[in-house]
């Protein structure tokens, strides 16, 4: 477990504000919508099978993942406004999402589930004579309740982070999780907790005035109205446990390592042109202040960086490029930070970006089904990162995307490009038994 203060905490802060907003109100809707008929699937299942209660409970939180699920993923790539609509997920990335997520939580669950009703019997009994009082029953119910709560959010950020579900039981995303990353997971609650609570206090007045002038036009209405106001912290919960997941795994690396450098020019007003504008050959020069210590936002410095590219000075262009990037990221402004990349697409290899930035933007491609330019950040993890299983862990889930999307041959080239790249890589029987299978489906 690390002390050192990573970006998360920071991305943690601000996906909080944004979520205590009225504007959150929107992406409750849907969620009521969707997560009420999962959860009365769920409910209607377990009453057919005439499940035990404690088999039913397990079964209503799985039917909560694809409403999270959807969310972190989004989040997970840089989009800290994702709702349940507006999130840039395929069907393929969720179900893989929520095979994970159910995998675990029923390797974990069904144990806890049998030592659940152990425990509640034990306490029933405790009543009538027991040797054992029945408080000691209880704060054994206290701790295997905190060990669920506990495990579901672990399972949850694995199933965020990894990209199988081999991957997700496997020994190093647990590492991962309680020990590389585990420093972050009090800040993960305490966000969580805090933001909510936020949310609450900010809504309930607001709603509140809203039910009572409804009271003075329809009764009825206003009482309808009056439950969805208590309802609204619970439906607003999985939007932000949602983002704060996908935060989590966006925000991985170090403070230190997402600074950006120091800009070394500020455009004087007139000289600003639109973002993600190309420079074109009729284009006047630019004309460049002075340097200015002054910070500045990655809207502005990629503005910035854009001009002084018109003026000529790439080099002073691309140290601004890539901190605007870096800043877009942190931020939270992935697709912001995608732009800029192909605004500079021509001068992309000499971009100071780290690891961090390269796989976020990796992945906003990879979304977007920008195959090749996804490759090249992944390859650039191992060039500039120095991290060759970094890489092809991305080159990977590049290459498994585009084979779920359909395009077998672009799959099939990205497979046999990993290991001519990396003759000795350890994915090697993998990555052959998937061409092998790429193969056939060509073949048919």
């Amino acid at each position: 477990m690390t002390d050192e203060p990573s970006r998360f905490r920071g991305i943690a802060g601000e996906v909080v504000r944004r979520f205590v907003n009225p504007l959150t109100l929107a992406a409750i809707g849907p969620v009521f919508v969707v997560m009420g008929g999962l959860v009365y699937v769920a409910i209607k299942l377990v009453a057919t099978l005439k499940l035990p209660p404690s088999i039913g409970i397990l079964l209503i939180i799985i039917s909560s993942s694809p409403v999270v699920g959807r969310i972190a993923l989004a989040a997970r790539d840089g989009d800290l406004d994702a709702g349940l609509v507006t999130a840039n997920v395929g069907w393929s990335e969720l179900g893989g999402f929520v095979a994970r997520y159910a995998l675990m939580v029923t390797a974990w669950g069904l144990p806890v589930s049998l030592l659940a009703s152990w425990l509640v019997e034990k306490a029933a009994l405790s009543l009538f004579g027991s040797t054992v009082p029945w408080q000691a029953w209880a704060a054994a119910a206290l701790v295997l309740f905190a060990f669920v709560i506990v495990a579901q959010l672990l399972s949850l950020l694995i199933a965020t982070k990894a990209e199988s579900v081999r991957s997700a039981f496997s020994r190093d995303s647990w590492r991962w999780a309680i020990g590389r990353r585990g420093s972050d997971l009090v800040p993960l609650v305490a966000s969580f907790a805090g933001g909510l609570t936020m949310f609450t206090f900010l809504l309930w007045p607001l709603l509140g005035l809203i039910a009572a002038f409804a009271f003075k036009v329809d009764s009825s209405a206003s009482h309808n109205f009056a439950t969805f106001t208590y309802l609204a912290p619970s439906l607003a919960a999985p939007v932000l446990l949602g983002r704060l997941c996908g935060a989590f795994v966006f925000g991985e690396g170090d403070m230190e390592a997402s600074k950006g450098p120091s800009i070394p020019h500020v455009l004087k007003p007139a000289a600003i042109p639109a973002l993600v504008r190309l420079p074109t050959a009729s284009d006047p020069p630019a004309v460049v202040a002075e340097p200015t210590p002054q910070p500045a936002s990655a809207q502005a410095t990629g503005e910035q960086a854009q001009a002084l590219l018109r003026a000529g000075q790439t080099s002073e262009a691309l140290v601004a490029a890539a901190a605007a990037i870096k800043t877009a990221i942190s931020g939270g402004a992935a697709p912001l930070a995608l732009e800029l990349l192909k605004a500079f697409h021509v001068h992309r290899d000499r971009l100071e970006l780290d690891v961090p930035a390269l796989e976020a933007l990796g992945r906003q491609l990879m979304t977007r089904k920008e195959l090749n330019d996804a490759v090249w950040c992944f390859c650039a993890v191992a060039t500039r990162g120095k991290d060759p299983v970094r890489a092809q862990k991305g080159l990977i889930a590049v290459a498994d995307s585009a084979n779920r999307d359909g395009q077998h041959r672009a799959a099939l080239q990205i497979y046999e490009f990993i290991l001519k790249k990396f003759p000795d890589s350890g994915f090697r029987d993998f990555i052959e038994t998937a061409s092998a299978d790429v193969k056939k489906r060509l073949a048919r």
